[in-house]
């Protein structure tokens, strides 16, 4: 049950309790689109998400998600639309598995 008049910041907490932390998980894209909305279009700051969430123990891996939706909106969608092919969401792991990679690419000097 939901209140009538709840505010939006309890909306976000709700949703994230729910599928973030809680008994129905989003598909990793779907979450890291959220978190990204939340955190670049709603201006809310890591701290602000890890409330909703109920913990601290999640700051890297939230930054994880928001990045990596970042780089697959970037570099892989547009490939694809001009494929004329289907984005395929699945590879979102992909781009999720890279962020534990970059700072050595980057000092490596490849991105």
């Amino acid at each position: 049950m939901v209140k009538p008049q709840i505010e939006e910041k309890g909306e976000h907490a709700i949703r994230l309790q729910a599928h973030l932390v809680g008994p129905r998980p989003w598909r990793p894209y779907a979450k890291a689109k959220y978190l990204h909305d939340l955190y670049v279009n709603q201006k809310l700051s890591i701290t602000e998400i890890l409330d909703f969430c109920g913990g601290t123990g999640r700051r890297a891996e939230i930054q994880q998600y928001i990045d990596a939706f970042k780089d697959m909106q970037e570099h892989y969608l547009p490939l694809a639309a001009a494929a004329g092919s289907p984005p395929d969401y699945s590879l979102f792991s992909s781009f999720a598995e890279l962020q534990n990679i970059k700072p050595a690419l980057a000092r490596a000097g490849v991105i």
